[in-house]
């Protein structure tokens, strides 16, 4: 996968000339960041695996999640509930993975003293930065976000699955964004090891919050109808959740 995404850097030559970075130079440096996350090493189930296994691992996993994302869509009456809680919960679990996985990637300096050394502008450095942590999220959200894709195209139409294709497209760039600025902020306010602990709360939260979100139909006694047509965009509640204002594009298109 990572010499799929290498090569689309490598397409982009033209645009990264006009921006004035070296695009050969682009391609090497994403190369090889790539490559150092994929060899980083792992503990599964107690064990040390290679980064590149574990990373197949949960590719596998959230394949599955994004067959259920497929299933609901079709469940569901109301596509643009169905398309927004897709994107919702695509968008926290990218977001608290760039932070807890990407971090000390994000902000890695080591390679600064490097580069540095080495004929490349400011430019180059900067958007192989940028390009690593896109690419890093954009690897995780393919196997959650394809399946649905690919039911559009066959099972519904292909008008459908490019407006799909640009609001995925949109997910992840608001994701990437919208992480590093909260990131970036509370590390003024707050001390690191602080907002590893504020992070790991959250995380908690969050999982709790989707455990309880899985099980309320059981618990509130609703019928399959009703849950049919159980609708989110366009209410109050959606508002809390930027995954439901893409949904809202959804409705609206």
């Amino acid at each position: 996968m990572n010499r799929l995404f290498v090569w689309l850097a490598g397409a982009l030559a033209p645009q990264w000339r006009r921006l004035g970075a070296d695009p050969r130079a682009l391609q090497l440096i994403l190369d090889t960041k790539l490559r150092i996350s994929d060899r980083s090493v792992k503990y599964l189930n107690g064990q040390r695996q290679a980064g590149s296994n574990y990373a197949w691992v949960i590719y596998l996993f959230l394949a599955c999640l994004g067959l259920a994302f497929a299933a609901g869509y079709f469940f569901l009456d109301d596509k643009a509930t169905a398309v927004g809680l897709v994107f919702t919960v695509t968008m926290v679990y990218l977001g608290f993975m760039l932070v807890t996985e990407m971090s000390e990637n994000m902000f890695d300096l080591r390679d600064v003293n490097l580069l540095l050394s080495r004929p490349v502008s400011d430019v180059t450095f900067s958007l192989s930065r940028a390009l690593h942590v896109l690419t890093f999220a954009t690897k995780f959200a393919l196997p959650m976000l394809l399946p649905l894709f690919v039911a559009l195209l066959f099972l519904a139409s292909p008008l459908l699955a490019g407006l799909y294709a640009l609001l995925c497209a949109m997910t992840v760039v608001l994701t990437v964004s919208g992480t590093l600025s909260i990131y970036l902020s509370l590390l003024r306010r707050v001390p690191p090891h602080r907002v590893s602990r504020v992070l790991s709360y959250a995380q908690i939260g969050m999982t709790v919050l989707f455990l309880l979100a899985y099980q309320i139909p059981n618990l509130l006694n609703l019928s399959e109808v009703a849950v049919h047509q159980f609708v989110l965009a366009g209410t109050w509640w959606g508002f809390l959740w930027p995954g439901l204002w893409l949904g809202g594009l959804w409705d609206v298109a």
